[in-house]
């Protein structure tokens, strides 16, 4: 991170390896924050002891080279974050990301975050990267079109089927049915764009893979949501059984005291 120079340690004990931190400006109402390693990232008890640190009144932080854990955590104890890889291009993280996260991050990632947005009761951030995953449904060629090694080839199409794969098999051990079935709809919307048929031959296995997976992903989510609907009714049914139990003896107490 090309921050300020006059980088301090933070004097956290047991972690002053771990942070970097240094005021941007003279009243510190903008602060750069770096972790200098990866353990700490996912450390959420450590930053909730810490919480009093996050919540500097006025301070906004600058934040770099992260994980969507490590933004979950930040964003659980202030929402006035900023992110950016570039401290002189700096975007407010709570209201839009910047083009270089967009970018540089895959799909299953970007699901990740929205997942931990919804936990930390983020909304306004999750809407956001809800609307930019639509967005690449819609359109994918924008955002993964891009070359990248596969096997000593470069090929655009690999890209695409990685992210996808990815971000699929994410929505099946998450059981986000409408997540998953989204992917698969895009993916088959876009495989059948014209520009697709140049790599046509190096397509169809993997696609064929892809849909394989999809077809097995869909019905692992549905048995899983089958199963818990039916633990719910025999829930529910022992529930009622017992209050059924409950109120047969109210009566038959009644009806002796009665004299019945």
């Amino acid at each position: 991170m090309n921050g300020p120079q006059n980088w301090s340690r933070e004097s956290l004990p047991n972690y002053t390896d771990n942070f970097l931190v240094s005021p941007a400006d003279l009243d510190e109402s903008l602060i750069y924050i770096q972790c200098q390693e990866k353990l700490f990232r996912i450390s959420f008890s450590t930053m909730r002891k810490y919480s009093t640190y996050f919540q500097r009144p006025g301070a906004v932080y600058v934040i770099d080279d992260q994980t969507p854990e490590t933004v979950g955590a930040y964003l659980y104890f202030n929402e006035r974050l900023v992110f950016s890889p570039d401290p002189e291009h700096i975007t407010p993280f709570s209201s839009v990301l910047p083009d270089s996260w967009e970018m540089k991050t895959t799909l299953a990632q970007k699901l990740h975050l929205w997942d931990i947005c919804g936990q930390f009761g983020n909304y306004l951030l999750r809407r956001y990267v809800e609307q930019h995953i639509g967005d690449i449904l819609t359109n994918w060629r924008h955002y993964y079109r891009h070359p990248v090694d596969h096997d000593g080839l470069k090929n655009p199409e690999w890209c695409v089927l990685d992210n996808f794969g990815m971000a699929y098999q994410l929505c099946v051990d998450m059981r986000w049915d409408l997540q998953a079935s989204a992917i698969v709809q895009s993916f088959v919307r876009n495989i059948r764009d014209d520009e697709w048929d140049d790599w046509e031959e190096n397509l169809v296995e993997e696609s064929l893979e892809f849909f394989w997976r999809a077809e097995n992903g869909l019905a692992e989510i549905r048995e899983a949501q089958r199963l818990a609907e039916a633990r719910q009714a025999q829930q529910l049914g022992e529930v009622r059984s017992a209050v059924d139990i409950y109120v047969g003896g109210v009566l038959a107490g009644e009806a002796l005291r009665n004299g019945g």
